[in-house]
């Protein structure tokens, strides 16, 4: 039985697809190289796919060295942070996306018409944008971003110790996958619990699946799209190389095997529950003799010495 692919692997390998990723790392673990590996998957598994790296932190020259020629060539990367002009509009990303797909590569037809769906865009951090933009213009950015033809995939980063909880709560808000990164003290596998070098991370993977649901006459539902999360965790191990593995899967709950745990019970296997008997509720018979005197019930009252009976005029002091 082959081993499950942890679904980081899956997202940044390009065959789990999600329009917009969010990767949160620290100043301490940067997960730049996981962005590089989801580049490089990315442009081997699908030869019409090509890169648009906005680059706040990163040049040019240091985020394509890890690709060899042939890949480098379908990469098309902008150093945005030494551009303040451009760094000034709060556009700015969606409109380098914007001009990677009307490119016309050997003299063909534009990106976004050659390789519809086919544009991948990366966004090393969000640091420099957010130091001028709040965090809701970054994530209406963002959604420009996939609205622009042709992109399938935008991937960020976020350096969750440079932002506040708030600006990182809307990055996740607009996301359909978020993967928080991070350095644990050790790692237990079955009974042996390992110290853990800087190289290695966890990656907790939180992403929004879409599944094709069809009608069964049991539920009598209509067919279409339904969403669910789906949560897992992971080891990622990055080596000097750059190269990534993926290991240690742990799954999470999620929506869909939660619902699939709760059988439906149609009104026919529902079990009949008897109605209650009320205690002094009277039949229509025992209301009727009472409302005809038949019923044999009686009020009897005699009164006593102790009873005081007031034979005085009720009106006497208002001289009628």
């Amino acid at each position: 039985m082959s081993a499950t692919i942890p679904l980081a692997q899956k997202l940044f390998s390009g065959s789990e697809r999600s329009p917009l990723i969010v990767v949160s790392d620290c100043i301490e673990y940067r997960a730049l190289p996981l962005l590089r590996y989801f580049v490089a998957s990315t442009l081997r598994s699908r030869p019409q796919a090509v890169v648009c790296a906005a680059l706040f932190e990163t040049t040019t020259e240091a985020f394509g060295k890890y690709f060899p020629l042939e890949l480098r060539q379908r990469i098309h990367a902008r150093e945005l942070l030494g551009d303040a002009d451009v760094l000034a509009s709060s556009a700015c990303i969606s409109q380098w996306a914007s001009a990677v797909c009307k490119k016309n590569p050997s003299g063909g037809k534009g990106i976004s018409q050659t390789a519809d769906g086919n544009v991948i865009v990366i966004v090393d951090s969000v640091a420099p944008y957010l130091l001028r933009h709040p965090a809701a213009t970054l994530c209406m950015e963002l959604v420009r971003v996939k609205a622009v033809a042709g992109v399938a995939t935008t991937a960020v980063l976020a350096h969750r110790d440079l932002h506040s909880n708030a600006a990182l709560a809307c990055l996740h808000h607009v996301s359909t996958s978020r993967i928080h990164v991070e350095i644990p003290d050790d790692i237990t596998v079955g009974a042996t619990t390992t110290r853990v070098h800087r190289t290695v991370a966890e990656c907790h993977v939180t992403h929004l699946k879409q599944t094709r649901t069809a009608p069964t006459a049991r539920s009598k539902e209509s067919s279409g799209t339904s969403k669910w999360l789906h949560t897992e965790t992971c080891t990622v191990a990055i080596s000097s190389s750059g190269a990534v593995k993926f290991t240690h899967t742990k799954v999470g709950q999620n929506a869909d095997s939660a619902s699939n745990d709760v059988e439906r019970t149609t009104d026919d296997a529902a079990p009949k529950i008897q109605p209650h008997q009320l205690p002094y509720v009277l039949t229509d018979t025992q209301k009727r003799d009472i409302l005809q005197g038949t019923s044999g019930g009686l009020i009897s009252y005699q009164p006593d010495d102790a009873d005081d009976f007031d034979d005085e005029d009720p009106d006497e002091d208002l001289d009628i």
